[in-house]
């Protein structure tokens, strides 16, 4: 099991949190929490170092891009992510929902 851990790092339109380790039912409660103390600007979710999402972790991310959009804000999920990561976000579907940019 890889330890989750996050890192949030101010950038000039908002937040970067840089995640790694798994995204499940133990961890999501913390991310969440996390997430939702950003109430201005654009917050980006770097998910490059996430070895594993579950379905806690994907609804985390899900209501805080739903979170944003109502506060008229941006959440954007960046860096290259790791296959089953990716596979997962797209089997559900979230690839069509959620914003990325794989630069970072």
């Amino acid at each position: 099991m890889t330890r989750f851990n996050y890192l949030v790092v101010t950038v000039s339109d908002g937040h970067l949190v840089r995640v790694s380790g798994e995204v499940d039912l133990a961890s999501a409660p913390q991310l969440s929490e996390v997430l939702g103390q950003f109430a201005n600007g654009t917050l980006r979710v770097d998910l490059s170092a996430v070895t594993f999402l579950d379905s806690s972790g994907l609804r985390t991310l899900l209501h805080a891009h739903r979170d944003a959009q109502r506060a008229g804000r941006r959440m954007i999920i960046c860096g290259p992510l790791v296959p089953l990561v990716q596979q997962t976000i797209e089997v559900t579907g979230l690839d069509d929902v959620l914003d990325f940019d794989e630069t970072g």
